[in-house]
């Protein structure tokens, strides 16, 4: 959470790429479009999903749920 951008990517060469993701985080501007660069500003539960079409007309979709954990306290330290 709030430490890299991931990459999600679906089948290439389609159309009409329509992603979309929950209110936990930011879509960052890609230049593929079959994969989109995700932020997670919210721990918990998100999701996305794409729609698009192929040649043919036809459509696809995906959704993936993801769970966020909230990172570490890098000030915590443990001694003995």
């Amino acid at each position: 959470n709030n430490n890299t951008s991931l990459v999600y990517g679906t089948e290439a060469e389609m159309s009409n790429y329509n992603w979309s993701i929950s209110s936990g985080g930011t879509i960052i501007p890609g230049v593929e479009p079959n994969s989109i660069t995700v932020s997670w500003n919210t721990d918990g539960d998100q999701w996305l999903s794409v729609n698009y079409k192929n040649e043919n007309g036809c459509l696809g979709s995906a959704t993936l749920i993801i769970t966020v954990h909230p990172l570490p306290n890098p000030g915590t330290f443990i001694t003995e």
